[in-house]
């Protein structure tokens, strides 16, 4: 710019001044609005979309030699994360964390909402029930964990009893529900109906109640919604006395308020919201940190040409990589490590492992798919988990 306004000052006051003043204002105009449009559109999503594509497939071009080499020696991607060390892939189990150290700071911070809610509800004792929903796999059961420290710290030396419990088996009448409530509260019968149902808890001392996997109250049949909707009216009309924390499958909620609308038996409903890139990367880098191991992200550089840093274009790659992992499992913490696991392979040294692209899912898989396995797929993703003969029960519906 500076040499281009010399140059106008120049000639502002010659023949052909008009001209140059002309050009010069349309050559500023679109240098400032290609900056304008670095800024504000390199941060969409289709952008982002955009350049994800272009460094899968430049890397992918790069690799296919190598990738040819690795399948002629047998190094698919089984046998890539066979190779690695066992103590390595025990720090990206899938599995529920109580542990603080793998716990990433999150600027959704769903125990202080809770925690927050309770504290209003003890003042209030009005709608004390709170429906938390988000994925499989998005940290649900690892947020439960939390919320029900706190609850217990805060429920200590006060009347109020702090209960945490998970369904393991699917309940699917109110017969299965008295029972359930009896054994929840310690009663020494189930009741029978619903009116002394709820005046045996409310005679109860005050409870706090973290129920875990509450999608587990239904089946997709006829007659199978008696169960969780008889729960969530016992829910709604002891939330006066006791405190319910509910986690439900994200899937299984929609498909339930679709059925019929039932977010009016809460006090509040709180959708867990996808991981951040950063938090994904984050989450990887403070695991791989805790064993020892160093990622190297060279296989993942394009081009290696003389005199350029490549210590740059490592850490370019390394952002790319992270980029496209976020963007392919949808901010969802448990697809992001363990497609981790499958882009890694042993490095030169026990403290090196090597970095590569994961491969996608082969999309010709589904496209091929009979009717009967879409029908049981999209139970399975209605219910959260299904035994076979559950799926054969709603199948056969």
């Amino acid at each position: 710019l500076p040499r281009s306004v010399q140059f106008v000052n120049d000639n502002k006051d010659r023949i052909w001044g008009v001209l140059v003043i002309g050009a010069a204002s349309i050559y500023v105009i679109s240098v400032e609005g290609a900056r304008l449009g670095r800024r504000y559109l390199l941060d969409t999503e289709w952008s982002k979309r955009i350049n994800n594509f272009i460094f899968r497939k430049r890397v992918e071009m790069q690799q296919r030699d190598q990738a040819k080499k690795e399948q002629d020696h047998g190094l698919g991607d089984a046998v890539q994360l066979a190779a690695l060390p066992t103590a390595f892939k025990d720090y990206f189990k899938d599995i529920p964390l109580t542990d603080e150290v793998f716990l990433i700071e999150r600027q959704q911070d769903l125990a202080a909402d809770i925690i927050s809610h309770y504290v209003s509800w003890q003042a209030t004792k009005k709608q004390g029930s709170i429906a938390l929903v988000g994925e499989s796999g998005v940290g649900k059961s690892t947020a439960l964990f939390q919320i029900s420290e706190r609850l217990f710290e805060l429920c200590d030396h006060t009347p109020t009893q702090p209960i945490a419990a998970q369904f393991i088996d699917k309940l699917t009448s109110k017969a299965d529900v008295f029972e359930f409530m009896a054994l929840l509260f310690d009663l020494k019968r189930a009741p029978t109906t619903k009116k002394s149902l709820i005046r045996a808890l409310m005679k109860q001392p005050p409870r706090a109640i973290v129920l875990d996997d509450c999608h587990a109250l239904f089946l997709r049949r006829i007659g199978g919604f008696d169960a969780i909707e008889f729960f969530l009216q016992i829910v709604n009309l002891t939330d006066g006395l006791h405190f319910w924390v509910l986690t439900f499958n994200h899937f299984s909620w929609s498909y339930l308020t679709r059925v019929k609308r039932r977010e009016h038996y809460f006090g509040k409903v709180i959708q867990i919201a996808p991981w951040s890139e950063s938090d994904i990367e984050e989450l990887i880098s403070k695991r791989t940190m805790m064993t020892g191991c160093k990622p190297n992200f060279t296989d993942l550089v394009v081009t290696r040409d003389e005199g350029e840093d490549i210590a740059f274009e490592v850490v370019k790659s390394a952002r790319g990589y992270f980029r496209l992992l976020h963007e392919f499992c949808k901010g969802n913490p448990r697809v992001a490590l363990l497609y981790w696991l499958r882009s890694l392979k042993p490095g030169e040294t026990d403290d090196i492992i090597q970095v590569g692209l994961f491969k996608m899912p082969p999309p010709r898989v589904t496209q091929t798919m009979a009717d009967n396995y879409w029908f049981a797929l999209t139970a399975i993703a209605q219910h959260g988990k299904l035994s076979t003969s559950e799926i054969a029960e709603i199948v056969n519906t």
